[in-house]
Protein backbone atom coordinates (compact mmCIF):
# COMPACT_ATOMS: atom_id res chain seq x y z
CA UNK A 1 0.00 0.00 0.00
CA UNK A 2 2.90 1.83 0.63
CA UNK A 3 3.20 2.74 -3.63
CA UNK A 4 -0.05 4.03 -3.90
CA UNK A 5 -0.80 7.71 -4.23
CA UNK A 6 -2.82 9.40 -1.84
CA UNK A 7 -5.18 10.78 -4.73
CA UNK A 8 -5.69 7.48 -6.28
CA UNK A 9 -6.95 6.36 -2.65
CA UNK A 10 -10.46 5.65 -1.80
CA UNK A 11 -11.67 5.06 1.32
CA UNK A 12 -15.03 2.71 2.09
CA UNK A 13 -16.95 2.21 5.13
CA UNK A 14 -20.12 0.49 5.40
CA UNK A 15 -22.14 0.36 8.38
CA UNK A 16 -25.26 -1.99 8.86
CA UNK A 17 -27.92 -2.95 11.01
CA UNK A 18 -30.42 -5.82 11.49
CA UNK A 19 -32.95 -5.68 8.89
CA UNK A 20 -35.95 -5.58 11.42
CA UNK A 21 -34.40 -4.13 14.86
CA UNK A 22 -35.66 -6.85 17.22
CA UNK A 23 -36.16 -10.94 16.80
CA UNK A 24 -39.87 -10.70 17.89
CA UNK A 25 -40.90 -8.51 15.00
CA UNK A 26 -39.81 -11.46 12.66
CA UNK A 27 -42.28 -13.07 10.89
CA UNK A 28 -42.44 -17.15 11.36
CA UNK A 29 -40.83 -18.13 8.48
CA UNK A 30 -37.70 -14.96 9.21
CA UNK A 31 -37.71 -16.66 12.56
CA UNK A 32 -37.36 -20.14 11.15
CA UNK A 33 -34.73 -18.79 8.53
CA UNK A 34 -32.83 -17.44 11.34
CA UNK A 35 -32.69 -20.28 13.68
CA UNK A 36 -31.55 -22.61 10.93
CA UNK A 37 -28.87 -19.98 9.35
CA UNK A 38 -27.15 -19.92 13.00
CA UNK A 39 -28.16 -22.82 14.57
CA UNK A 40 -24.68 -24.21 14.48
CA UNK A 41 -22.96 -21.03 14.95
CA UNK A 42 -24.79 -19.71 18.18
CA UNK A 43 -22.49 -19.51 21.22
CA UNK A 44 -23.83 -22.05 24.34
CA UNK A 45 -25.98 -20.12 26.59
CA UNK A 46 -27.26 -17.73 24.21
CA UNK A 47 -30.66 -17.90 22.83
CA UNK A 48 -31.36 -17.10 19.16
CA UNK A 49 -33.22 -13.65 20.50
CA UNK A 50 -29.96 -12.66 22.10
CA UNK A 51 -27.74 -13.54 18.77
CA UNK A 52 -29.71 -11.92 16.64
CA UNK A 53 -29.70 -8.76 18.50
CA UNK A 54 -25.65 -9.25 18.32
CA UNK A 55 -25.20 -10.49 14.76
CA UNK A 56 -28.18 -10.08 12.36
CA UNK A 57 -26.52 -7.00 11.01
CA UNK A 58 -23.66 -8.35 9.52
CA UNK A 59 -25.52 -11.37 7.86
CA UNK A 60 -26.55 -10.00 4.27
CA UNK A 61 -29.67 -12.09 4.51
CA UNK A 62 -31.16 -10.58 8.04
CA UNK A 63 -29.38 -6.97 7.59
CA UNK A 64 -29.29 -3.66 5.44
CA UNK A 65 -26.94 -1.01 5.07
CA UNK A 66 -27.67 2.27 6.96
CA UNK A 67 -24.87 4.20 5.86
CA UNK A 68 -22.27 4.74 3.65
CA UNK A 69 -18.85 7.11 3.78
CA UNK A 70 -16.54 7.20 1.37
CA UNK A 71 -13.02 9.18 1.83
CA UNK A 72 -10.45 10.18 -0.67
CA UNK A 73 -7.94 13.20 -0.34
CA UNK A 74 -7.35 16.16 -2.35
CA UNK A 75 -4.27 18.26 -2.78
CA UNK A 76 -5.39 22.00 -2.12
CA UNK A 77 -2.00 23.52 -0.59
CA UNK A 78 -1.80 20.33 1.65
CA UNK A 79 -3.33 17.13 1.48
CA UNK A 80 -6.93 17.55 2.62
CA UNK A 81 -9.19 13.96 3.25
CA UNK A 82 -12.66 15.02 2.16
CA UNK A 83 -15.84 12.95 3.58
CA UNK A 84 -19.40 12.09 1.90
CA UNK A 85 -21.85 10.07 3.31
CA UNK A 86 -25.20 8.26 2.41
CA UNK A 87 -27.05 7.42 4.82
CA UNK A 88 -30.79 6.39 5.49
CA UNK A 89 -33.45 4.16 6.41
CA UNK A 90 -34.23 3.14 2.41
CA UNK A 91 -31.09 1.00 1.26
CA UNK A 92 -31.80 1.12 -2.42
CA UNK A 93 -32.02 4.83 -2.52
CA UNK A 94 -28.80 5.14 -0.07
CA UNK A 95 -27.24 2.65 -2.60
CA UNK A 96 -28.78 4.40 -5.94
CA UNK A 97 -26.67 7.77 -4.56
CA UNK A 98 -23.35 6.22 -3.79
CA UNK A 99 -23.16 4.42 -7.20
CA UNK A 100 -23.99 7.47 -9.05
CA UNK A 101 -21.56 9.35 -6.98
CA UNK A 102 -18.69 6.74 -7.32
CA UNK A 103 -19.65 7.15 -11.13
CA UNK A 104 -18.94 11.22 -10.95
CA UNK A 105 -15.84 10.54 -8.78
CA UNK A 106 -14.54 7.69 -11.51
CA UNK A 107 -15.30 10.30 -14.32
CA UNK A 108 -13.19 12.77 -13.02
CA UNK A 109 -10.28 10.01 -11.96
CA UNK A 110 -10.47 6.23 -12.92
CA UNK A 111 -7.42 5.46 -10.94
CA UNK A 112 -8.66 4.53 -7.82
CA UNK A 113 -7.58 1.84 -4.77
CA UNK A 114 -9.75 0.66 -2.67
CA UNK A 115 -9.13 0.03 0.93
Amino acid sequence: MQNIRLDHLLLIDIETVPLFPEFNLLNEEWRSLWIEKVQRSIPEGTSPEEFYAQRAGIMAEFGKIVCISIGYFKKETDWQLRVKSFYGDDETALLKDFISTIGQMEAINNQWSFT
